[in-house]
């Protein structure tokens, strides 16, 4: 099993556990590499968590629960153990920042498989020394067995040793008081429990329950010490104890898939229990340290497990003095590398070269000394630091020499730079052989004090100033007396042709000086002849070396077209790969226009749907037909979703072909990072080559600085060569540029796919949606149409009631109409009379009733129109959209 572990500066989060420990049939114990080099990118301090039990007992389960996860280690459902040797899980803390959380699964103890209890008594030490929560993992109820299952512990001050004796070669015997500050807290986690916790009709806790279980009952028989001893070890080597139970996660059915079962699947009551076991371990587990105080980091970690696995397998007893002495000689020697490193990166950093002086310097120096100890003073642990800080200071030491070195060679460097500089005037007027006449050699002095002043006003010329001053000085002499030798023979010279002019005439002296002038003209073709064979043999040579120049120029040039090829090659290359983008491209856009095809034929579908609404408002019996199709398609979907079973289950099958091509790939993993390694053994040989010629090339470069002067006059050649040079650099440089505008395209090619990708699940989404709204659209057609039908009757209900109210006022009006008759039968004839009849008293009664008889009509007909008014409000009201 491999894992994919991704490293940050001081974290590490991998993404399943790998195994740290490895147990193998009759070779024994072993430390795997790659989990050493895990363990060795951890630089925090480290939250070591353990457990250990009989083999099938659920130990990985709840180490895959504290690491936040379902899987990882792994689980079994038959009587067979899974875990072999000691498996490692690391991951940043969740409680603890800038801590990581190491999670070690132990190999169950008492398998029946392996036979061999020494090799269990091994895991268990392991398991102890290594952690710093121990968790021990039992089932049903803390008893006798349960107890004797724990004898382990009785081994602990056999198998472990305190201290190395100085006279004998082994070790002295452990006691209990001095191993316990060694040892981890332990926790006892009782699985499938199903007692009360009660004791004597009260309540009791889980940790009252643990004690009671660890008390000592006392005596001196043989019974009575063999029941005490192993409780009394068990209370002093581990003073800090807890107990946790947990009732059965879930029924027996569901067990044998417990990584798989959800929450809601499992019983609260043990969910509640799991969750408080690991927040203690989440906020109550310390961090892994040594005597003194010191955290371990992974690297220490890792470390300490080889240091006990070579012990066991050397066939002596894990010493925990040796351990502490090797965890402090790598933690101290990793102070003195980072110290070191510091004051090399501060001495880089704030060091300008050349100084000024060596006062400035040594002052820097023991700035950044002060520093770099008191930065190895706070990583260093206090066990035998004076040896380290001396390693230390002597390191420190040597950097600071090798830095006063590179500051006499840049102050050197710059002093003789300015000295050239400042000869270039004076060498100027001695090829103009200013100084080659008589009185010349005063003149050269002048000039070199002057040259020597300038100099010296001159700043930043560093420690070397004076060295350099008078090296050039000293060459500059050969010169003086060359030019003081020339100057006094010219002095001489013209003594002796002063006396020949006072002894001879005037054309005496004319023809001697004309003769004098002669030789002196001979000498000085011969002297320019002398000097060009010279410069002609100087040229010559420095021609051969210039025509080597010039063939290594070639040599690069050839090269640099050599890169070019493959620099074409691989843009054919990148032209390809844009072809086969572009061609992926067109089939996307082709895809996405058979999408748009497809959403245009929803659209067609949601109009069709729309007439599909009005004929179901026009035919019922058409939607009595189509909710038959719909259940047959129902039917089939039930058909399909059975299809879909049976191939998830060929699905399973083939995840599980799958995991065992992972594995192969995982072996397979392995031989690369074999062969990685040798490679980069190879590619470590390749760079001292490398380191070679950068050294050798420097030479050169150091010779052609010497070379300067005299390679001037093929300035032109070589002036060209590095034009060609330049194009050639410029071209690669358009290239790299191309090759980055290559790759923004391939990037934005694959930006253009990832929108499409996201365009077509958005599309899908959109689709589910439309069937979504189609379903609801059809639901809604449905409540319709019921609604349609409550008000139709509803409005045949309201229908009848009109018509009967219609019925009762025609009744009404004629019932008045009778009764009206009935009452006034004269009243029509008594209306139309045109006299007034005047005479006696009975006429005068008449006339009075005659006048109610008006009157009474007259509200009637008032009734009649309010009857009329309510009738008609009491229609429309029955009529609005309310019903």
């Amino acid at each position: 099993m491999m894992a994919g572990v991704t490293s940050a500066v001081s974290e590490v989060e991998m993404e399943e556990p790998i195994c740290l420990v490895e147990n193998h049939a009759g070779q024994g114990l072993a430390v795997r590499q790659e989990a050493l080099q895990v363990l060795a990118n951890i630089t925090q301090p480290v939250v070591v968590v353990a457990i250990t039990g009989l083999y099938r007992s659920g130990k990985s389960y709840l180490m895959n629960r504290l690491a936040g996860q379902r899987t990882g280690f792994s689980l079994g459902s038959n009587v067979q153990g899974q875990t072999k040797g000691i498996w490692m899980w690391c991951m940043p803390h969740p409680r603890q920042p800038g801590h990581t959380l190491v999670l070690l699964d132990t190999e169950g103890l008492g398998d029946v498989d392996k036979g061999d209890t020494k090799n269990d008594t091994w895991i268990f030490v392991l398991a102890v020394l290594l952690s710093s929560t121990l968790i021990y993992n039992s089932k049903g109820t803390i008893d006798q067995q349960a107890l004797e299952n724990l004898h382990y512990v009785l081994t602990l001050t056999e198998c472990i040793k305190l201290t190395k004796s100085p006279e004998e070669n082994g070790a002295q015997p452990a006691t209990t008081d001095g191993l316990a500050v060694f040892f981890p807290t332990f926790v006892w986690a009782v699985r499938d429990f199903t007692l009360q916790l009660q004791a004597d009709g009260k309540e009791i806790s889980e940790d009252e329950y643990l004690e009671n279980a660890l008390k000592l009952r006392g005596g001196s028989s043989p019974e009575a010490e063999r029941y005490d001893r192993l409780r009394e070890c068990i209370r002093q080597f581990f003073p800090q104890r807890r107990c946790f139970v947990f009732d059965q996660p879930a029924s027996k059915r569901d067990l044998l898939r417990l990584e798989e079962l959800l929450d809601d699947r499992m019983d609260p009551e043990f969910l509640q229990q799991l969750e408080k076991f690991c927040s203690y371990i989440w906020e109550q587990s310390p961090p892994k340290s040594i005597p003194g105080g010191c955290k371990m980091t992974g690297e220490m970690l890792g470390t300490l497990a080889v240091t006990y696995v070579d012990a066991i397998q050397s066939g002596t007893v894990p010493c925990l003095e040796s351990a502490v002495t090797a965890l402090a000689e790598l933690h101290n020697s990793a102070a003195v590398r980072e110290a070191a490193a510091l004051y090399q990166e501060l001495m880089e950093q704030r060091a300008e070269l050349p100084m000024e002086t060596a006062e400035g310097l040594l002052e820097l120096h023991e700035q950044c000394q002060r520093e770099t100890l008191q930065l190895f003073a706070e990583r260093a642990i206090t066990d035998d630091v004076e040896r380290f800080r001396a390693e230390l200071l002597r390191q420190v030491e040597a950097a600071r020499l090798h830095f006063c070195s590179r500051d006499e060679e840049a102050s050197h460097e710059k002093c003789t730079a300015a000295l050239q500089e400042l000869y270039r005037e004076m060498e100027q007027r001695i090829n103009d052989g200013i100084y080659f006449v008589p009185g010349g050699h005063q003149l050269f002095l002048g000039d070199q004090q002057t040259l020597v002043e300038r100099y010296r006003v001159l700043p930043g010329k560093g420690v070397k100033a004076d060295a350099a001053l008078q090296e050039f000085l000293l060459r500059m002499e050969s010169l003086a007396r060359s030019i003081c030798s020339t100057d006094r023979a010219l002095t001489e010279k013209d003594e002796q042709i002063k006396d020949l002019q006072a002894q001879n005439e005037k054309a005496e002296e004319e023809r001697e000086a004309e003769r004098q002038r002669e030789a002196e003209k001979l000498r000085k073709m011969e002297d320019r002849i002398r000097r060009y064979e010279e410069a002609e043999e100087e040229w010559e040579a420095e021609r051969q070396r210039e025509a080597e120049k010039l063939r290594k120029m070639e040599d690069r040039i050839r090269r640099y077209e050599e890169a070019e090829e493959e620099w074409e090659a691989e843009r054919q290359r990148e032209a390809e790969k844009l072809q086969q983008m572009g061609d992926r491209i067109r089939r996307y856009e082709e895809a996405e226009e058979e999408w748009e095809a497809e959403r245009q034929r929803e659209a067609e579908k949601l109009q069709q749907m729309g007439d599909r609404i009005r004929r179901y408002e026009e035919a019922e019996e058409e939607w009595e037909a189509e909710r038959q199709r719909e259940a047959e398609k129902l039917q089939q979907m039930g058909d399909r979703i059975r299809r879909y079973e049976e191939a998830e289950e060929e699905w399973e099958a083939e995840r599980q072909r799958e995991a065992e091509k992972l594995q192969q790939m995982g072996d397979r993993i392995h031989r690369y990072e074999e062969a990685e390694e040798e490679w980069e053994a190879e590619r470590q040989r390749e760079a001292e080559k490398l380191q070679q010629m950068g050294d050798r090339i420097r030479r050169y470069e150091e010779a052609e600085e010497e070379w300067e002067a005299e390679r001037q006059r093929e300035a032109e050649k070589l002036q060209q060569m590095e034009d060609r040079i330049h194009r050639y650099e410029e071209a690669e440089e358009e290239w790299e540029a191309e090759r980055q505008r290559e790759a923004e395209k391939l990037q934005q090619m694959g930006d253009r796919i990832r929108r499409y990708e996201e365009a077509e699940e958005e599309w899908e989404a959109e689709r589910q949606r439309e069937a979504e709204k189609l379903q609801q659209m059809g639901d809604r057609i449905r409540r319709y149409e019921e609604a349609e039908e409550e008000w139709e009757a509803e409005r045949q209900r309201e229908a009848e009631k009109l018509r009967k109210m219609e019925d009762r006022a025609r009744r009404c009006e004629e019932e008045a109409f009778h009764l009206r008759k009935r009452l006034w039968p004269d009243e029509e004839k008594k209306s139309h009379s045109n006299g007034w009849h005047s005479g006696s008293g009975s006429q005068e009664t008449e006339s009075g009733s005659s006048w109610i008889q008006r009157i009474l009509a007259v509200l009637w007909e008032v009734l009649k129109i309010i009857f009329y008014r309510l009738s008609e409000l009491l229609y429309k009201w029955l009529c609005t959209d309310k019903y």
